[in-house]
């Protein structure tokens, strides 16, 4: 029905329910994870009207989308593929990673400079958060590890008594590991645990991260043993 509203010869771009039904569609194709369909349809949308109320969300799924496409590419990489097409699927890997990014620290820089002059609502406090964490997430799947490094520390200055900075701590340290530097990764760890000490008992571990309290304490302890 979507598809029908925006082929069919009744509506334009112009109308409401165009528009609408563009939106509904991008986010409709995110959800069924057809994450390259998703995609078109939502660059357009963010293109066609950025001034939409719906603008913000739809920019932020889109960079979500390029990065759930450039991870479900990632799955599809066979090893046995020959060179010249394992090279094209590794490049356009690597061109749906950076389009993500493209997208996060846009949107990180815009909302951090409207948090400056007013305050953001609970939606986009979500975004911006979200956004400062992929940042680290993307640039370390590019191999970009002190880039990495320099983002997921950024976001845990900024998030320091939240749960999700457990995640970015152990990242920080897998980033320092991958350049070499073991000292700095158990510093990283070191850090992790002394955050983990200060967080309040009812802290939402297990709804941000994948553990709760105890099992974050034995990992950070078992990664510090490694």
């Amino acid at each position: 029905l979507l598809l029908e509203n925006l082929a069919g010869e009744y509506l334009t771009p112009a109308s409401e329910q165009w528009r609408e039904s563009l939106l509904d569609l991008g986010e409709l194709l995110y959800e069924e994870e057809r994450y390259q369909d998703a995609t078109r349809r939502l660059d357009e949308a963010v293109v066609r009207y950025p001034d939409d109320p719906r603008a913000l969300a739809t920019r932020y799924l889109l960079a979500e989308a390029y990065r759930r496409a450039a991870k479900e590419a990632e799955g599809q990489l066979q090893e046995d593929l020959p060179g010249a097409g394992r090279m094209a699927s590794t490049k356009r890997i690597g061109q749906l990673y950076q389009q993500s990014l493209d997208g996060f620290l846009a949107l990180r820089d815009l909302l951090s400079e409207r948090q400056q002059t007013q305050d953001l609502t609970q939606n986009e406090q979500k975004i911006l958060r979200n956004a400062c964490f992929s940042i680290g997430d993307i640039e370390f799947a590019l191999g970009r590890y002190p880039q990495a490094i320099e983002a997921y520390s950024n976001a845990t200055n900024r998030y320091q008594n939240t749960p999700e900075v457990l995640d970015a701590y152990v990242q920080i340290a897998n980033a320092y590991r991958r350049l070499g530097d073991s000292g700095q990764a158990r510093s990283a760890l070191e850090q992790a645990k002394a955050v983990l000490g200060r967080m309040k008992k009812d802290a939402p571990f297990t709804s941000a991260t994948n553990y709760d309290r105890t099992q974050w304490s034995e990992l950070l302890d078992y990664l510090s043993e490694l």
